[in-house]
């Protein structure tokens, strides 16, 4: 098997699509195809499927495995091609899932650079199981995911929380305090934020709802919700984040709706490494800076007093 077969498996699981895969690696639809019967192939199983009544392709058991192997090949690969250019032993390698990484940690690289130059950061997209073995096999320093999911000796902490918002159109003739009763399931972008959401949305607009389009990476739901007249409820930097062009607009919920928590995730070593502490400040003073700007964010003070400290 080649890497170009793993990395389109990879985009693949990650755009749930082989059209978006294919377009995101830059290559024909039918190339990939036969990039991914030619690996399953030479595994000897099937590794995606199109489950019954959903739009996207899913994992297999044997799919899932294959994953996180796929995962840890890339980290390898990418740390095998950086053997030459390495100078420095100051490297620092993050993850985090891709709304959190979008919104919330883009400002906090730009800040470590400015604060400190000679820093080797490495920033990786991972979903929270991919996350919890590559800090488990020590190549990830912190993770930030929406799930305290346990595995080995990987700790989680929760780094803030944020309340969710709607966001929709600019004009869309929503305002704040909307309900549920305003809200059209059929026109909805729908994104699993955290595992409760998902459980509270079935609970609000019933288990057989269907939203209009279901996204994972947030360049999707900007597409949808700018040009499909669809709506989202979102976590409040995601909802900023996605109004900061100005063609989108945010309203509070006038009903309850679980918060989002971010977890940082980290092993005992990890979180000790003194780049650690750098980024954690960075990240600190960037979430006070939002917060200050309006965003309704809670920061655990009590997570940054003890990893962040100078």
């Amino acid at each position: 098997m080649t890497t170009a077969e793993i990395e389109g498996f990879l985009a693949v699981c990650e755009t749930k699509s082989i059209s978006k895969a294919a377009e995101k690696l830059f290559i024909s639809q039918p190339s990939l195809s036969t990039k991914l019967k030619t690996l399953e192939r030479e595994v000897g199983c099937t590794l995606l499927v199109r489950g019954k009544g959903q739009r996207g392709l899913e994992l297999t058991p044997e799919g899932e495995e294959f994953y996180l192997l796929a995962c840890r090949y890339q980290v390898l690969v990418r740390q095998m091609c950086s053997v030459g250019s390495r100078q420095t032993e100051r490297r620092l390698r993050v993850s985090s899932i891709n709304s959190v990484g979008t919104y919330l940690m883009t400002p906090v690289y730009e800040r470590l650079f400015q604060q400190n130059g000679g820093i080797v950061l490495e920033v990786q997209d991972m979903n929270t199981v991919a996350a919890c073995e590559s800090l488990a096999r020590g190549e990830t320093d912190l993770a930030f995911a929406a799930s305290d999911k346990l595995y080995q000796n990987v700790r989680h902490e929760v780094a803030l929380w944020e309340p969710m918002l709607l966001v929709c159109a600019r004009g869309a003739g929503y305002g704040d305090g909307v309900t549920t009763a305003e809200l059209d399931v059929r026109k909805e972008v729908y994104t699993i934020w955290f595992p409760q959401f998902a459980v509270w949305r079935q609970a609000v607009f019933g288990k057989n709802a269907a939203p209009m389009v279901q996204v994972e990476i947030m360049n999707q739901m900007l597409h949808f919700l700018s040009r499909n007249g669809g709506w989202a409820i979102a976590p409040a930097s995601v909802a900023w984040g996605l109004a900061a062009d100005g063609a989108l607009e945010y309203h509070t919920l006038g009903f309850r709706a679980p918060r989002r928590a971010t977890y940082c995730l980290h092993t005992a070593d990890s979180i000790q490494k003194p780049d650690s502490a750098r980024f954690l400040r960075c990240m600190y003073e960037s979430l006070r800076e939002l917060r200050d700007r309006g965003c309704p964010l809670e920061i655990s003070e009590e997570f940054f007093s003890n990893y962040a400290a100078e």
